[in-house]
């Protein structure tokens, strides 16, 4: 019998389904078949919301909820058929709800110090004056509430955090990884630098919980604010705060956020 090694390369550790992280699980998603599927759902809704003479609040509301529907029934159930929980990292517990909701106050008060500053210098974008979200009465409202609080979050965690975070990380830096991706997620946004700030941290939670249910909870808990403030305009939330308040706020929360991304990043 022959003892030579055999020079046949080795798997890749995180070929075997068994042994596979839920990092590699996760970044092996089909993207585009997801994004195609939601195309195709989307334009279908439309043209049928349009056939049925739907009034464009609704249609839009319809095509909102489509269009996060079909990727989290792709994902969690056509393609894996395996619930979440190999998928999501650690399992959910009151800690990590805990830390993902401080998480979420901690930067939405720093994002509004910005919108503050920035409205204070008179640099405010015309997307700020407007509303943050229109609606034509309570079952609207109920409605954009549940895709904004239940639908979106898992959707754009599972694909910013998920599968774009965990394949970049693979082929650049993750620090570089986590920029990019925070980048391309808050440029989605009506404001852009809130929101990269916001998918920091949320990136930063992953890392310091290796778990994908905190910034789920933490993305969650961010729209449960904005939909609790949906008759009011970007610009114009902090003036219901008094100023005082809203400094003091800032010299805990600007702290806070600035030790978890240092301490979750810096060293990525």
């Amino acid at each position: 019998m022959s003892t030579e090694p055999s020079l046949a390369p080795s798997a890749p550790p995180d070929t075997d389904p068994k042994d596979a992280t839920w990092e590699s699980r996760i970044a092996g998603l089909p993207l585009w078949r997801v994004v195609l599927g939601a195309g195709v759902g989307g334009v279908v809704v439309t043209l049928a919301g349009e056939a049925a003479g739907l009034a464009e609040s609704w249609r839009s509301l319809i095509l909102m909820s489509v269009l996060y529907a079909i990727p989290l029934a792709c994902w969690l159930v056509v393609k894996h058929g395996r619930g979440p929980s190999n998928l999501m990292g650690e399992a959910l517990s009151w800690r990590i709800t805990g830390q993902a909701i401080v998480v979420a106050l901690a930067t939405f008060i720093v994002h509004l110090g910005w919108v503050a500053l920035v409205t204070a210098l008179d640099h405010a974008p015309d997307s700020w004056l407007e509303p943050i979200v229109e609606t034509d009465g309570a079952p609207q409202e109920v409605v954009w509430a549940l895709v904004a609080v239940v639908l979106d979050p898992p959707v754009e965690e599972l694909a910013f955090r998920g599968v774009l975070y965990q394949r970049w990380r693979r082929r650049v830096p993750p620090l570089w990884a986590a920029l990019g991706t925070s980048l391309f997620f808050g440029l989605l946004h009506p404001d852009p630098v809130g929101m990269t700030l916001l998918g920091l941290a949320l990136t930063a939670l992953v890392l310091q919980t290796r778990s994908l249910w905190a910034p789920i909870i933490a993305h969650a808990t961010n729209n449960a604010i904005g939909v609790s403030l949906a008759s009011d305009t970007l610009s114009r939330v902090f003036e219901e705060i008094p100023l005082w308040v809203l400094g003091a706020a800032q010299l805990v929360c600007v702290p806070t956020v600035a030790i978890l991304l240092w301490r979750n990043l810096r060293a990525r």
